[in-house]
């Protein structure tokens, strides 16, 4: 276009498959829909909380939404061509609306407010997995997860490992600065704190 007051047609506007807007300073994604073929976007470092227009983005497969304000998942619920969605740093509590997209492959959720993470034993076929900086005990719902290659579960608060025993795929594993969570207790002169964290085979690790 000439002029940025021409009109662009919807064909034109077809024609548009990615879109980088990272750190951009946008509010509102109004208007997105209209961009049926969009397959990756990228707006990461943003103001956004309201992503509802991206429900008709039917062919997207990379979605990036780091560093925004999002908690509200149930608009995405229905892209089944995603494959790799990111969601780090939003302050996100409730993932359950992620159950619907059991066709995702790698998933960034690290720098959020997760505890409850029972339904990610649904994404069976997750290959890439973020938890990293959360407030996540449980990692039970992990163990059927037997595609998964990479994991990052740091900044937790995680001391049994058994759960990811059956997991014989994975190249990466990261487990550092797990906080165990324990009851205040009355002082005492004595203080004995047991090691409780353990291996994937359930014995105890050496401190």
């Amino acid at each position: 276009k000439k002029s940025v007051t021409d009109l662009v047609t919807q064909n034109e506007l077809n024609s548009i498959d990615q879109i980088i807007a990272n750190n951009s300073d946008i509010k509102s994604v109004q208007g997105i829909q209209y961009l049926p073929n969009v397959t990756k976007l990228f707006l990461n470092g943003n103001k956004l909380t309201d992503i509802k227009p991206l429900a008709n983005l039917k062919n997207l497969g990379w979605l990036f939404l780091d560093e925004n304000k999002i908690k509200d998942l149930s608009s995405i619920k229905d892209l089944k061509k995603l494959k790799s969605l990111s969601l780090e740093h939003n302050g996100i509590s409730d993932i359950n609306g992620l159950v619907h997209l059991p066709q995702l492959e790698s998933l960034y959720l690290g720098n959020n407010k997760l505890t409850d993470i029972t339904i990610l034993s649904r994404l069976t076929k997750l290959d890439t997995l973020s938890l990293e900086d959360n407030e996540i005990s449980d990692i039970v719902p992990l163990s059927g997860l037997t595609k998964l290659q990479n994991l990052y579960l740091s900044k937790n608060h995680i001391s049994d490992l058994r759960a990811l025993a059956g997991l014989k795929n994975l190249d990466v594993l990261e487990l550092f600065s797990q906080e165990c969570l324990n009851k205040s207790i009355n002082h005492q002169t004595t203080l004995v704190v047991p090691n409780t964290v353990k291996n994937i085979d359930g014995s105890l690790v050496t401190p």
